[in-house]
């Protein structure tokens, strides 16, 4: 699978114009087999740097947890609960 030269923006406007045509035109077959083939090739892109910025995350979340402690974010400091 080739993979596209574009952002992760511009890939998922693409795939989304894609599906709206999709959804709101007639169906040519001669035009919407290489239309969905792209289409399956965005996802498959799309989903694959998703995946990769996620796992980024994580690991981002990890080392900062390890260096301070493991502070968990969500909880409030104990001197604004009585607020």
């Amino acid at each position: 699978m080739s993979e596209p030269k574009q952002t992760i923006d511009q890939a998922y406007k693409e795939l989304q114009s894609l599906v709206e045509e999709f959804e709101h035109e007639e169906v040519n077959l001669d035009t919407s087999i290489p239309k969905f083939k792209r289409g399956l090739e965005l996802a498959a892109y799309l989903k694959d740097k998703l995946g990769a910025l996620n796992n980024e995350v994580k690991e981002i979340k990890e080392k900062f947890e390890e260096k301070n402690g493991e502070v968990d974010m969500s909880e409030e400091p104990e001197d604004s609960k009585d607020v």
